[in-house]
């Protein structure tokens, strides 16, 4: 009697880890796909994101342009020219100075 029992509960401890095995094994599946489609879904994310980054920045710039704003490169440029003309007009005292 006593072997039977340790026999069944042996054979309910099998099926018991066979179950859980093949629960794992399902798992194991379920995260590959939904790894393999959530990468996907990310890179289509990100090319989406990328996308309506660039036509945002396309019409911010239109919209500059539009309403005839100085861009930072415009300002720049102007900096440039500004010292430039700092740089003529002291030589230009240093000459008049000499004579």
């Amino acid at each position: 009697m006593l072997k039977k029992v340790i026999l069944l509960q042996l054979g309910l401890a099998y099926k018991m880890f066979k179950n859980l095995e093949e629960k794992i094994k399902e798992l194991e599946n379920k995260e590959e796909i939904l790894e393999k489609y959530g990468k996907e879904a990310i890179e289509k994310l990100e090319k989406k994101i990328l996308m309506e980054k660039e036509e945002l920045l396309k019409e911010i710039q239109k919209i500059i342009k539009e309403l005839n704003l100085a861009t930072q490169d415009d300002i720049k440029e102007l900096k440039r020219e500004i010292e430039i003309l700092k740089k003529e007009l002291q030589e230009l005292k240093s000459k008049l100075m000499k004579d």
